[in-house]
């Protein structure tokens, strides 16, 4: 079951990596999407997910999935992801540059930060403020690269 395990494995973080990556039509480009999540702790304190549940939201940096971000960079240790406030996330340096800074998207569904609230990772619905029963938060990043 090992090799087919790790087959899936890789074939689920190569789909991330195509997920996480979306062609701007107006240039030739890239735009790389990261989400990041926290975990409530007490009422008002939000931190990095720590459950033996939270595996993989455990790295802070994740896709649109919930899997640890296929372009983190190489060699960082799930503490060192989690410590960054900024997503450790590049793109092959050979082939792109960055031409933005890291930002993050606000919308009309977040709160003022970009945060939606929901209760775990497979909510259906996620709010723009933090109830009672929404234990985790979200919210997108992007940066650009040429």
């Amino acid at each position: 079951w090992h090799p087919l395990r790790t087959a899936l494995d890789n074939a689920s973080r190569v789909a991330s990596a195509m997920d996480s990556l979306s062609t701007e039509p107006a240039m030739v480009g890239r735009t790389l999407e990261v989400i990041e999540v926290q975990r409530r702790w007490q009422p008002k304190v939000w931190c990095v997910p720590f459950l033996p549940t939270d595996w993989e939201i455990s790295w802070r940096w994740v896709d649109s999935r919930g899997h640890r971000h296929p372009n983190l960079r190489r060699g960082l240790s799930r503490e060192t992801c989690a410590a960054n406030v900024v997503p450790p996330c590049e793109l092959d340096t050979r082939r792109f540059e960055p031409s933005s800074e890291w930002s993050v998207q606000v919308h009309g569904g977040s709160d003022v930060d970009g945060w939606v609230y929901g209760a775990t990772w497979s909510s259906p619905n996620w709010g723009h403020k933090a109830t009672m029963t929404d234990y985790l938060r979200k919210r997108k990043w992007v940066r650009a690269f040429k």
